[in-house]
């Protein structure tokens, strides 16, 4: 299962410093080839959004200076962030969000405390479809090129 993880940059945003750890541990025991980023706050993420694009986003959703939902909101307003896979993380949320989350462009979410077996889940099958995404964005940028 460590293979949808090697070579891949993973953003990790979350306000609470034991919960990257925990998160940054698991991943790396999992695959020490995963490029792990982090974020303690809104503004930070966009900041490491601006230096470079992640594979995928793990999003807390309440976060001093600026929330999960302006980071998404953000990302999907972003040139080059719009697809980016987003996996938000919800402490509690009200219900009904789910649908507010996946509107703004979410593309999962699962709630803290994180279950390490549904994290990986989700990670791995979100960039398992990205992976299908950029391999046919290839093939059509080349046919592209061929007809042209």
């Amino acid at each position: 299962m460590k293979e949808f993880l090697e070579n891949r940059d993973v953003l990790l945003v979350d306000d609470e410093d034991q919960i990257r750890l925990f998160m940054r541990r698991m991943l790396t025991r999992l695959c020490p080839l995963v490029e792990i980023r982090e974020a303690g706050d809104g503004l930070a993420a966009i900041e490491q959004l601006r230096i470079a694009v992640p594979d995928v986003v793990v999003l807390d959703l309440d976060m001093p200076r600026m929330g999960g939902r302006d980071v998404l909101k953000h990302m999907r307003e972003t040139p080059g962030l719009e697809h980016v896979p987003v996996l938000v993380l919800t402490g509690g949320a009200p219900p009904g969000s789910e649908v507010e989350l996946i509107s703004i462009g979410a593309t999962d979410f699962t709630n803290k405390p994180v279950d390490r077996s549904v994290l990986l889940a989700r990670l791995s099958s979100m960039l398992r479809v990205q992976a299908h995404v950029r391999s046919l964005e290839e093939r059509i940028r080349k046919l592209e090129e061929t007809a042209q």
